[in-house]
Formats: structure tokens, C-alpha cells, sequence
């Protein structure tokens, strides 16, 4: 990451500043301006990046959560079918107990 520069203030206040060439000073900033837009060019470009990668994760989060969720209906409707299932055979066990009391 590129720092500023930081121009020093005269000493004395009574002092004018030491003459510098105008161009040079416009053409530093310029060239601090240029580095510092081409390192936001590079920030954006890995943020999306990051957007992208994180899309990617949502959809396949989304994706496992749905393969979970269907799996959990099949459980509950297998469970359903053997909680039938077993209160028949309890009720044909009921049935028989009083049929060999007789």
C-alpha cells in the first residue's frame, strides 16, 4: 500500500516556502492519484471476488439445506408408516391376549 507524502510546513511562518517547480509537485500528486486509483481498482476487483465466492457458498448452503430438509420428510414419513404399523401390531397383540384368555 502506497503512503502519502506528507509536504512539511515552513519553520517560521515569516518565511516563505522553498520554491519548488509547480509541474514536479502537480506531476507527484498526479502520480500518487494514479497509484492509489489503481490499488482501489485492485481492492474492488478482489471484493468481488469475494462476492462471488461467498455466492457460490450461499447457493451450495442453500442446496444442503434443502437435501436435508427432504431428507428429514422422508425420515418423518417412514416414522409415520412404522408408528402405523406398530400400533396394528399392538392392537392384533391386544386382540390375541384376549382371544387366549377365553
Amino acid at each position: 500500500m502506497t503512503s502519502a507524502v506528507i509536504l512539511p510546513f515552513p519553520a517560521n511562518r515569516n518565511e516563505p516556502p522553498a520554491q519548488e517547480d509547480p509541474n514536479a509537485r502537480l506531476d507527484r500528486a498526479l502520480a500518487s492519484l494514479d497509484a492509489a486509483l489503481a490499488q482501489q481498482r485492485q481492492a474492488m476487483g478482489a471484493w468481488r471476488d469475494s462476492l462471488d465466492a461467498l455466492r457460490t457458498r450461499v447457493h451450495g448452503l442453500n442446496d444442503s439445506v434443502r437435501h436435508y430438509q427432504d431428507t428429514l420428510g422422508q425420515l418423518g414419513d417412514n416414522l409415520g408408516r412404522l408408528r402405523d404399523e406398530a400400533r396394528r401390531l399392538e392392537a392384533v397383540a391386544d386382540w390375541a391376549l384376549e382371544r387366549g384368555g377365553e
